[in-house]
C-alpha cells in the first residue's frame, strides 16, 4: 500500500505545475540548520518575490517568523498533511536536511537540494549500507571541500558534478552572535574558561532507531553520573563551566541527570524557546569537546582548541564505521579515552597551552575550502535566486 501511494504522488508530482518563485524548506529540527540559514539570508536580502513555505513536524510558529509575514509571503504548513504534500509538489525549489518523500521527488521539474547536515565522519547512505529506496535522490548537494566532494558523491551515489562546493550555510554566522548564553539562562561569564560538550547519540529514539558504540541508561559517554558531579566540583574550583549539548536524536534526556552549579545540560529545546540556532554559541566558548560528530569541521573555522572522547572507538568504528580510511589522520585534538585525561585536556586549556594549533590549520584546509563565511551566497548564485 505504501509503495503504491508513493507512485500515486510522484505521477501527481509530474503533472503539477511548479512555481518558479516558489521555495520550500524542511528541516530537523524545525526552523533550523542549513535551511534556517539559506531561509535568513533570503530575509536579510529582502528576496520578497519568493513563496516560502516550511514544511515541520510539529506545528507552531515562532513569533519571529509571524513578524515575517507581514512583509514576506511565508507558510508554515504540517508536513505530513495533504496541503503539505501539496505545497512540496508545488515548488520549484526544496531544501531540506534530513531527506523529504523520498520516492515522489520529480528532479525535471523541480530543484531539489540535499543541504544535509553536516560532513560526514561517520558512514551515511551508501556508505552505512542503505538500499536505494533508503537513500534520498534530489538535484545537488553540498560539500565544504573536494575530499567531501568525493566522499558524498560515493555516500549518495551521483556524479560529482551534483555536489557543490560552497561550504555548510548555517556557518555564515558563527562568528558574529553575541550574548546567546545569557540567553539560554546560562550565568557564565566571569567563569575563565567556557567549554561545550557535543556528543553525538549512541542511542537515537528518533528517525532510524540505532545502536552505535557503547550506551548505557542515563550515561553520558566515559563518566556516571558520580563523576559527573565531581567533574563539576573541579570544574568550580577551576572557575570554569561546562555546558553539554544532547544530541536531538539522542534517548539521553535533560531530566536524567542532577543540576549542577558549573554544568549545564541542554537540548534542541532551549534553542527553541530563545529562536536561535545551536551553532550561534560557537564564538562565546573557548573549546568544544566531541567525538563522532560532524560538527568539529565547522567548528575548526574558529581556530579553538578541540577533544574527542573515544573511549568506544573501536566498537563505534565496528558498528558505523568512518568515511576515513586512517580515522586519526582527521582529529585535530587530542583523544580522551579515560576520565584522568579529560581533566588533562580541561588543565590543558586553563593554562592556555595549545598544542595542536598547527594541526587543527592543517586539517581544516583540508576539510574547509572556503572560511568567508559566505557560503549561502555561493549556493544561492549558483541556483539563481
Amino acid at each position: 500500500m505504501k509503495k503504491f501511494i508513493i507512485k500515486i504522488c510522484r505521477l501527481i508530482n509530474m503533472i503539477l505545475k511548479k512555481k518558479k518563485n516558489k521555495i520550500c524548506f524542511c528541516s530537523f529540527p524545525d526552523f533550523s540548520d542549513n535551511c534556517m540559514a539559506i531561509f535568513n539570508y533570503i530575509i536579510e536580502k529582502k528576496l520578497i518575490k519568493y513563496e516560502i513555505i516550511w514544511l515541520v513536524d510539529n506545528y507552531y510558529v515562532p513569533d519571529s517568523i509571524n513578524l515575517l509575514k507581514e512583509i514576506f509571503k511565508i507558510k508554515v504548513i504540517k508536513k505530513n498533511s495533504i496541503l503539505g504534500v501539496y505545497n512540496y509538489m508545488t515548488s520549484k525549489y526544496i531544501f531540506y536536511t534530513h531527506g523529504l518523500f523520498k520516492g515522489v521527488e520529480c528532479l525535471n521539474k523541480q530543484i531539489v537540494i540535499n543541504l544535509w547536515h553536516g560532513m560526514p565522519l561517520k558512514n551515511i547512505e551508501y556508505l552505512d549500507n542503505k538500499t536505494k529506496s533508503e537513500v534520498p535522490k534530489f538535484t545537488y548537494t553540498i560539500a565544504t571541500s573536494v575530499k567531501f566532494q568525493d566522499i558524498l558523491s560515493k555516500a549518495f551515489c551521483v556524479d560529482k558534478n551534483n555536489v557543490l562546493i560552497t561550504g555548510s550555510p548555517r556557518n555564515d554566522k558563527i562568528n558574529e552572535f553575541k550574548n546567546i548564553l545569557s540567553k539560554l539562562n546560562i550565568e557564565a561569564n566571569k567563569c575563565d574558561k567556557k567549554i561545550l560538550w557535543m556528543p553525538t547519540y549512541r542511542k537515537s529514539i528518533i528517525g532510524e532507531l540505532r545502536t552505535d558504540g557503547n550506551y548505557s541508561l542515563g550515561k553520558l559517554p566515559l563518566l556516571n553520573n558520580e563523576e559527573l558531579k565531581e567533574l563539576n566540583k573541579y570544574l568550580k574550583n577551576n572557575n570554569d563551566f561546562l555546558i553539554i549539548k544532547l544530541h536531538p536524536m539522542d534517548k539521553l534526556q535533560e531530566d536524567d541527570f542532577d543540576i549542577l552549579s558549573n554544568i549545564k545540560i541542554i537540548t534542541k529545546k532551549h534553542f527553541e524557546n530563545i529562536g536561535e540556532q545551536l551553532y550561534s554559541i560557537f564564538q562565546e566558548v573557548d573549546a568544544l569537546i566531541t567525538d563522532y560528530s560532524s560538527v568539529y569541521f565547522d567548528f575548526l573555522l574558529l581556530d579553538k582548541p578541540i577533544g574527542f572522547i573515544m573511549d568506544d572507538l573501536s566498537k563505534y568504528k565496528n558498528n558505523r564505521g568512518f568515511v576515513f580510511k586512517d580515522i586519526y589522520d582527521w582529529i585535530p585534538g587530542p583523544i580522551i579515552n579515560e576520565l584522568d585525561q579529560l581533566y588533562e585536556f580541561i588543565e590543558v586549556l586553563n593554562n592556555n597551552i595549545d598544542n595542536f594549533a598547527d594541526i587543527r590549520k592543517k586539517i581544516n584546509k583540508r576539510v574547509n575550502k572556503y572560511s568567508d563565511f559566505k557560503s549561502t551566497e555561493r549556493l544561492l548564485k549558483i541556483l539563481k535566486i
